[in-house]
């Protein structure tokens, strides 16, 4: 992810499924904050990158694997005059702060986890960042673990036990950006 490829490992990882029997793959492109694993990241459509996709193209039909390519066509006329843009959190476990392009666009805490960013996407490369906070149950029963030698969290009384059933938590989608014409 994020560049994170070779031509090595793309073959590596298609000869792998095709000796698994995965019968194909889809191929998509995210910004992620991966670690980098290779010694030089494929930047999304530069020539290395247009040059490793084709290869993997064409491995993949060497192969007889099927490969789906993760798109929306019709993008651009999202950013038509008029639309709106919202970000659909699904469900979210408990709190979310929306960062679209270094832009708070604010704190939701009840349903529907949706927030306008009409004003904040623009067309090509976006940066989304969704900070989830949720409540300190889960972090209490996992501080009374056995053999958990360092606890994160201290409360005068113990109300959670090693057995206290964990509770939903975090970003739980499906998230999804939902396109509404003010028209």
């Amino acid at each position: 992810m994020n560049g994170n490829i070779t031509k090595e490992g793309i073959k590596a990882d298609l000869l792998w499924m095709k000796r698994v029997g995965l019968g194909g793959f889809q191929n998509f492109d995210a910004s992620l904050s991966t670690p980098q694993i290779v010694p030089k990241r494929l930047v999304y459509m530069t020539p290395e990158w247009k040059d490793a996709f084709f290869y993997t193209t064409k491995l993949a039909d060497s192969l007889g694997l099927e490969m789906a390519i993760a798109g929306s066509p019709g993008w651009s006329g999202w950013f038509r005059s008029g639309a709106q843009l919202w970000l659909d959190l699904g469900s979210v476990k408990n709190l979310a702060e929306v960062i679209v392009n270094g832009q708070s666009l604010g704190i939701i805490w009840k349903t529907p986890f949706r927030v306008n960013v009409t004003g904040a996407l623009k067309e090509g490369a976006n940066t989304i960042e969704v900070k989830v906070t949720n409540l300190w149950v889960n972090r209490l029963t996992g501080d009374q673990q056995p053999g958990n030698l360092k606890k994160i969290s201290y409360t005068t009384e113990a109300f959670y036990q090693a057995d206290s059933p964990l509770l939903p938590s975090g970003l739980l989608g499906p998230v999804k950006i939902i396109s509404a014409s003010s028209n």
